[in-house]
């Protein structure tokens, strides 16, 4: 049976995936000729997301294989899977887990409220149920040595 490992909940705007970084070009003063250089950074609505999960997400590292629960309500007409990505990068950064990669299956339930001025979140990370594996030998015939 799966273990909880931990619940989190969340009310307000949920970063979507390409609302993670913005993008500016700043004049580059060392060129003859008039350059600009790209510069990338996260955003403030990111980052307070990012802060959110990390307060809530416990100290201890998993490094199995992991199960998630979504259930999101929105209060208007979003992607489902805009918002997974910035989720999963935020509980690699607060220690949950050492890579995304470990996030063996994702079950997601959606809602639209239009009474509802924020969007809600509410996710439970369980431990993904082992496998059994058999291997299966055929008995050594008598007298044959293999």
């Amino acid at each position: 049976m799966a273990k909880l490992l931990f619940k989190y909940s969340f009310t307000g705007t949920i970063p979507r995936a390409n609302r993670m970084y913005g993008h500016r070009c700043i004049p580059n003063k060392r060129s003859s000729k008039p350059a600009y250089l790209p510069i990338v950074f996260m955003t403030k609505e990111y980052k307070d997301f990012k802060k959110k999960i990390e307060a809530q997400v416990p100290a201890k590292h998993y490094t199995g294989k992991i199960d998630l629960d979504i259930k999101v309500w929105f209060y208007r007409l979003k992607d489902t899977d805009s918002f997974i990505k910035p989720f999963l990068d935020a509980i690699e950064s607060a220690g949950l887990v050492e890579d995304d990669k470990q996030v063996r299956d994702i079950n997601i339930q959606r809602e639209y409220h239009k009474r509802c001025e924020q969007d809600h979140l509410e996710v439970s990370v369980y431990t993904a149920d082992p496998r059994l594996e058999l291997t299966i030998q055929r008995p050594k015939a008598e007298g044959k040595d293999e």
